[in-house]
């Protein structure tokens, strides 16, 4: 069984929203699960397709649903404290509008980790692991309200990176039909 351990260093605040508002708090975290596995897979998904570029065929290769056996992504462990943002509404003329405040939670760390686990037959495919261990590299921002400034973060797993990891890499890509 292949385990792929990555290390997440925060830059600043991040917060994985839970989709769920609560005593007057708009944007909520779970606390007692800051790094969903749901979140990380969808995360390298997009990195694979969006960034690096990989043919429909490949993404879902890694990251079917349909099939029990295959690549299992692990909750992230991560040591954090939680508490709240603000964001408000000004007018015109510089004040406040009282029915446009919007608050939120967010966690603050330096470090977590997270794994993905080889559950399928035989050996993991090793064209992904390479995929997988490029996608993580990829990712500069996790979470909720990426775009204004949370969730930045740096991912890495414990093994250098070569010039033949990054030209079977390519191999790969092209052979899926980058799309």
């Amino acid at each position: 069984m292949a385990v792929l351990k990555f290390n997440v260093q925060f830059i600043g605040p991040f917060a994985v929203a839970t989709g769920c508002a609560r005593d007057g708090i708009d944007t909520t975290v779970d606390v007692d699960n800051l790094l969903p596995a749901s979140a990380l897979k969808g995360l390298l998904k997009a990195q694979l397709r969006d960034v690096l570029g990989a043919s429909r065929a490949q993404v879902n290769g890694i990251f079917h649903s349909g099939d029990a056996t295959g690549w299992v992504f692990r909750d992230g462990q991560v040591q954090a404290r939680v508490n709240l943002w603000t964001r408000v509404k000004v007018d015109d003329e510089g004040r406040a509008d009282e029915r446009h405040l919007m608050v939120g939670e967010q966690a603050f760390a330096t470090r977590g980790s997270f794994e993905i686990v080889w559950d399928g037959p035989g050996s993991a495919p090793q064209e992904q692991v390479l995929a997988l261990r490029a996608a993580a590299r990829c990712v500069t921002s996790l979470g909720s309200h990426r775009r204004r400034g949370l969730g930045w973060v740096s991912i890495t797993d414990g093994e250098p990176w070569t010039e033949q990891d990054t030209e079977a890499l390519r191999q790969w890509l092209d052979a899926g039909g980058r799309q």
